[in-house]
């Protein structure tokens, strides 16, 4: 025969559980936010879109599988870390390792175009000083192995600035 003193005991215990569970379960949903930002909106909406690229393997001379993405029909190649391809006839490579970052049109002169932000939202800045280095890095007319520091990103040809704005992300996940 159960006392009462029992059956309160009993309940205590239980309800003891019933919030450990419940503590639990609250500790699995965290408070998630939606980020608005105007970069982060257009990243988001450039990864819903698969489309934008297909992938395949091609098999270098050294026999090393290297990974090549075809994005609006450019292949891109993740070469040194960075996404390379070729448009117009140059080759131009995203580097997002500086401070600031910039698109390169290799050559002779290299030219670094610099921009802020991401797709659509990339807009011209400057280098900051040290990356505009000194005068060894400048261009000089007429001598090899100069690179070109001052220049924004509206001065890419139109449709290298149409590529890289409207498959930003496609063409960074290439790497």
């Amino acid at each position: 025969m159960k006392t009462h003193d029992q059956k309160v005991k009993s309940k205590h215990s239980q309800s003891v559980a019933d919030a450990l569970i419940q503590q639990k379960e609250a500790k699995q949903t965290p408070l998630q936010l939606k980020d608005n930002r105007p970069a982060a909106v257009t990243q988001l909406k450039m990864l819903a879109q698969p489309h934008h690229s297909l992938q395949r393997n091609t098999l270098e001379s050294s026999e090393v599988v290297q990974r090549v993405t075809i994005i609006d029909g450019i292949e891109v190649n993740p070469s040194a870390g960075m996404p390379t391809w070729e448009q117009g006839g140059h080759r131009y490579h995203i580097n997002t390792s500086t401070e600031t970052y910039h698109i390169t049109r290799e050559g002779n002169p290299k030219i670094h175009y610099f921009y802020k932000g991401a797709g659509e939202e990339i807009q011209d800045t400057q280098p900051t000083k040290a990356e505009r280095g000194g005068k060894s890095k400048r261009k000089v007319k007429g001598q090899p192995g100069k690179v070109k520091t001052k220049t924004v990103f509206s001065a890419l040809p139109k449709s290298v600035q149409t590529f890289i704005k409207g498959n930003y992300i496609a063409i960074l996940s290439a790497t």
